[in-house]
């Protein structure tokens, strides 16, 4: 698999764009991930069970926590659905997050990490009335949070153009946008990318 993402992320009044490539080569358990911000790239290569890992360069030590990005990264699809790691779903009815987010919502309680998004033990999924998923409410320690795709989901790759708002003072502000620039699978993979 070779994707690239890009983002701009809105902090008081600035906005930082990065982008970030994540290849992986699970026939040789070989993945690289490769992040530019304010044009500065660090990468992380995963290669015969260690990671390392540079910027502009030079090699680094690896941050706490840094390695944790490889962790299930060569796991296969788990047959386990969301439900099978539920708690407790139920159906809320509708809902509007101030005209950002309006739909049916489906309160998911248990295992309900999604990518990119603060642990949450609960989730509001938001569903159009043709059952494609339109965004999450996350109700995170860190304050209200909704991801928003911009096109609504048919299937259950969660990987789409999406923007994220946080509630403040009572309104949602914009606080990051992503896309997916490129997802590609069953490529040719350049080896210069795992040395």
């Amino acid at each position: 698999m070779d994707m690239t993402m890009t983002s701009v992320t809105f902090i008081e009044g600035e906005e930082i764009s990065s982008t970030s490539r994540s290849v992986v080569d699970y026939e040789n358990e070989r993945a690289v991930i490769i992040s530019t911000v304010m044009g500065m790239e660090t990468r992380m290569v995963m290669a015969d069970g260690q990671v390392k890992m540079t910027a502009m360069g030079m090699s680094l030590p690896m941050p706490p926590g840094a390695e944790s990005e490889f962790d299930s990264i060569f796991d296969q699809p788990s047959t386990n659905y969301l439900v099978d790691s539920a708690e407790r779903i139920t159906f809320d009815g509708p809902v509007n997050y101030g005209d950002m987010l309006v739909g049916d919502q489906v309160t998911y309680v248990g295992d309900a990490g999604v990518y990119g998004t603060p642990d949450s033990p609960e989730i509001h999924y938001v569903f159009a009335a043709d059952g494609a998923l339109l965004g999450l409410h996350i109700p995170a320690d860190e304050g209200e949070m909704l991801l928003v795709y911009d096109e609504p989901l048919q299937s259950g790759i969660i990987t789409h153009d999406s923007k994220m708002y946080m509630l403040q003072n009572g309104e949602w502000t914009l606080f990051q946008q992503m896309t997916i620039e490129s997802m590609e699978y069953n490529v040719e993979l350049d080896e210069s990318l795992f040395e």
